[in-house]
């Protein structure tokens, strides 16, 4: 084996080392699953608390907000309202960019 070839190998050896000691141990068990509401929009516009009960129902435990649709034509307290009812976290939110941005000049 030339040493390049040899350098090479043991480079990659080295590398890949870490990724075995990854693989070899076993995953974790899910607390908590989440479900994005934009996979349910349609049903969110017609009834949000039924839709929200549903989610609880098929055993969801979180679910990620809809800003960019307007809260589905509900103020931020009846949106609360409606997670605390069915025992739904909201963690994080899908909102448009430019929400970042306005208001940060005050």
């Amino acid at each position: 084996m030339r040493r390049r070839a040899f350098v090479q190998a043991l480079g990659a050896s080295l590398a890949s080392g870490p990724l075995t000691s990854i693989r070899g141990k076993r995953a974790g068990h899910l607390h908590r699953i989440g479900l994005e509401l934009y996979s349910v929009r349609d049903a969110m516009h017609k009834d949000p608390e039924r839709t929200l009960a549903a989610v609880r129902a098929m055993g969801y435990t979180d679910v990620e907000l809809l800003w960019s649709f307007g809260n589905f034509g509900r103020t931020t307290e009846q949106v609360r309202a409606a997670l605390d009812k069915e025992g739904l976290r909201a963690p994080s939110a899908h909102i448009e960019p430019i929400i970042l941005f306005v208001g940060w000049e005050r």
